[in-house]
């Protein structure tokens, strides 16, 4: 994969990666009489294609060259599972065999085109992936599930206990199917903060993309109520963990078709190799402290989340102060620095903080009416949309 991945920019609504020239310039004039940009086609294939879905979004529709794949249906399952089953996946090649056509549809692409194109079949590939559109909907609302990612600009900032207190009042409070994805392989304490065993399938799933499935995930998830589900991991610091992009983001559309509220636990070194990743959030919280540190690195992971989506929410929220711990730097300086408001402070509370971690349960569990408590409960309302009692009416982000 050359720089060509880097250079171009995946169209929303479509985009074809193709191996010869006779299909580049038949599609060429076709997405012109679409109105898409002959940008739209690009010479690479699923090589190219794949190298792209790591840095952005899939388009609503794409048409892909099989040619040079030595298992076709493989390759079909592969790339449903990195696009997940919105995305309208059309395959193209010069293979003419009526059962590999039936498998591959049966892989969850919406169609395979034989080679040489022409725009009759384009037009009618095009009309026949709009009705399954159509006929799949039904009818039926989708679930609209909100991704929130929770990221600490260092170690014991307080980001997990974040993550797990937002998800645990989510599915409590809220009474919402609610997941918590803890991220850190190694490390991570979500499943710790909730006196529950980790997962023993995650690593499992994140390193087998062509294997995932619902059943996959459903297995190695652990539930902590009827609303609450958790996926974490405890692996040998022995070894590495790897972390298949494409399995990540099958595992995120299993999460998807199943639960309204996502928060994911994301260590601040993932933001530079899973790009593909950060694209999908629907907002990310930062946590830091009013330092100078705390300054350098809100600035640098904000500017490193504008570049992948400009239009991204980020929240920022600062810990670990008391009255008896004060702030390195006043609240106006450090937002002038790293440009931009502080939205919430979640107060240091370390003997309720204790109390919690030692019981296995969350300070939001325990203690309710705790400042630390309302905080967390201030920043879930500004992420549901509802205002407090005492508030005028205002709009949240997904309000």
């Amino acid at each position: 994969m050359s720089g060509a991945a880097n250079e171009v920019i995946m169209h929303a609504d479509f985009m074809a990666f193709v191996m010869d020239e006779g299909s580049q310039e038949i599609l060429r004039g076709w997405v012109e009489r679409q109105g898409w940009p002959a940008a739209t086609v690009q010479m690479g294939g699923v090589e190219l294609f794949g190298s792209m879905l790591e840095r952005s979004a899939p388009p609503r529709l794409a048409i892909v060259d099989l040619d040079g794949q030595v298992n076709l249906v493989e390759t079909c399952a592969r790339l449903v599972s990195l696009c997940g089953q919105d995305v309208k996946l059309i395959a193209i090649g010069t293979a003419n065999d009526i059962g590999l056509y039936r498998q591959m549809i049966g892989s969850g692409i919406t169609d395979y085109l034989v080679k040489p194109l022409n725009n009759e079949m384009l037009d009618q590939a095009l009309r026949q992936s709009q009705e399954k559109a159509q006929s799949n909907s039904g009818g039926q609302v989708e679930r609209s599930s909100k991704f929130i990612y929770i990221i600490g600009t260092r170690g014991g900032i307080g980001a997990t206990a974040l993550a797990v207190n937002l998800a645990w009042m989510m599915a409590n409070e809220e009474k919402v199917q609610t997941a918590l994805l803890d991220l850190d392989l190694q490390f991570g304490n979500g499943a710790l903060a909730l006196d529950i065993e980790p997962s023993r399938g995650l690593r499992d799933i994140l390193s087998s993309p062509t294997r995932v499935d619902s059943l996959m995930v459903a297995s190695a998830m652990m539930a902590v109520g009827s609303k609450l589900s958790v996926l974490s991991a405890e692996e040998s610091v022995e070894e590495s963990a790897p972390l298949d992009a494409a399995a990540l983001q099958a595992v995120l559309q299993e999460m998807r078709e199943n639960f309204d509220y996502v928060f994911v636990d994301v260590p601040r070194h993932m933001i530079a190799t899973q790009r593909r990743l950060i694209a999908e959030a629907s907002a990310v919280i930062v946590i830091t402290e009013q330092s100078l540190v705390g300054i350098r690195d809100t600035l640098r992971i904000k500017m490193a989340l504008k570049s992948i989506d400009p239009t991204l929410p980020v929240l920022v929220v600062t810990a670990r102060h008391a009255k008896d711990r004060p702030a390195h730097i006043d609240a106006p300086t450090f937002e002038k620095n790293s440009q931009g408001k502080i939205d919430f402070t979640i107060p240091e509370e370390n003997k309720i903080a204790l109390e919690a971690a030692n019981a296995g349960k969350t300070v939001a569990a325990m203690l309710p009416q705790s400042a630390t408590s309302k905080a967390y409960r201030a920043i879930l309302h500004h992420l549901v949309g509802k205002q407090a009692a005492t508030e005028k009416k205002k709009s949240g982000w997904f309000g």
